[in-house]
């Protein structure tokens, strides 16, 4: 009976009806929480100051300039001493260290371009919703780096259990 059931139209037509159902509530929710965060930006009495922008600049282009190269660095004289370039491809190919420097030049390129191209004491919303995307950027950079990137590069220094790990792991990829 319930095998029968389920192989009619009104089962399906049900079905249809409920996911349809859940799709319009999940659109309800995420068009009020973008309306509470627009109101919330609007009716806000902080509005950031230009001035933070050079910080974040600087910031990020201190990663970029020495944290980046100094870690690749570090990452083939590990390489070196193994003598295998899988370590180096291994560091490589992580997602954190692959996407970081483009967020950071993307960051940086937003920050100059409304510190230089917007007026210091700018109230508009447009304004608002930039320089609070600079700043959540910036945030979301930096708790990458401090959590993601230097304890990544603090394990290929310390833990040479690790990298023999991962040379052996890449080993038996290669032996199969």
């Amino acid at each position: 009976m319930i095998k029968n059931f389920v192989k009619t139209k009104r089962f399906l037509y049900g079905i249809v009806f409920v996911i349809g159902l859940t799709i319009v509530y999940v659109l309800g929710i995420l068009s009020a929480a973008l309306r509470a965060i627009v109101y919330f930006l609007v009716n806000l009495d902080f509005t950031p100051s230009s001035a933070f922008l050079s910080d974040v600049a600087a910031f990020e282009a201190v990663v970029i300039a020495v944290a980046m190269p100094l870690s690749f660095e570090i990452v083939s004289r590990i390489s070196e001493r193994y003598q295998s370039e899988v370590i180096s491809r291994k560091f490589m190919q992580h997602w954190i260290i692959k996407f970081l420097p483009i967020f950071l030049i993307i960051n940086i390129i937003l920050a100059v371009a409304l510190r230089f191209f917007v007026k210091s004491n700018a109230t508009s919303l447009t304004w608002k919703i930039l320089a609070w995307t600079a700043f959540g950027g910036f945030v979301t950079i930096a708790v990458i780096f401090i959590f993601g990137f230097i304890p990544r590069l603090r394990r290929y220094m310390i833990d040479s259990d690790y990298v023999l790990e991962e040379l052996f792991d890449e080993a038996d990829k290669s032996l199969k």
